[in-house]
């Protein structure tokens, strides 16, 4: 059975375009996505009670890869980079998101730039919006600096739901994929640190310019947010 991905499908008094997740309404509440293994160039997408395969977007394909910002925030001891990279995948497992998903955080021994896979499809928010149109899109620097370095605000949550409120997000990550300096260190390394001491850098998950990864710095007892990236 083949489900067009045009047909808009209106649940109660909302209207949402589903794209292969759960309907905002459900996901709110912590509803997790139940996704189908779907022949190449189709989706899971729920119609009624069901699930069923439909066809992709126009412009998406299905090598396409997830971002999201986290529904949890965290302060800036998050159990070093393996710590952020286990509660990205554990946020996405919870959804029903699949594959692989690590943190966009930088420490001395893992950046974006050299320990993500560079993908060559597109960067999109779980509900299809565009974020970037391959790795080198996400990772340039524009020289003007006005232009937009994401296509979108990454405000959306894994299950598809805007954040609202916190809306920093701890990286310490150029707008390249880089390292950044401040990294909520503790004597046992990056991002192991609570102290209102210690500082991390942070972005903003409302911002399409630089600083939707790099603005200013904020104590690392704060709670803020981070961005999860599938590999």
């Amino acid at each position: 059975m083949r489900v067009s991905m045009n047909v808009r499908l209106s649940l109660g008094c909302a209207a949402v375009w589903l794209v292969g997740m759960m309907p905002a309404p459900a996901a709110a509440q912590g509803v997790p996505i139940r996704l189908l293994t779907c022949p190449a160039g189709q989706i899971a997408v729920s119609v009624g009670n069901g699930w069923v395969c439909g066809d992709l977007p126009a412009g998406q394909s299905s090598g396409d890869r997830i971002i999201f910002v986290s529904s949890q925030t965290y302060t800036g001891h998050l159990g070093g980079i393996a710590g952020a990279d286990a509660k990205c995948q554990g946020l996405a497992a919870a959804a029903g998101l699949p594959g692989t998903f690590k943190a966009w955080l930088s420490s001395p021994t893992r950046e974006p730039d050299s320990g993500f896979t560079p993908h060559a499809g597109a960067w999109r928010l779980v509900d299809g919006t565009l974020v970037a149109n391959d790795w080198v899109d996400l990772t340039t620097e524009k020289q003007v600096p006005t232009e937009f370095f994401v296509r979108t605000p990454v405000l959306l949550n894994e299950y598809g739901v805007n954040v609202s409120g916190e809306t920093r997000v701890w990286t310490a990550t150029t707008v390249t994929g880089t390292a950044g300096t401040e990294r909520c260190a503790s004597p046992s390394g990056a991002w192991r640190s609570s102290s209102p001491a210690v500082i991390g850098q942070h972005g903003l998950a409302t911002s399409t310019s630089f600083s939707w990864t790099e603005i200013t710095t904020a104590p690392c007892n704060t709670s803020l947010r981070i961005y999860c990236v599938q590999q």
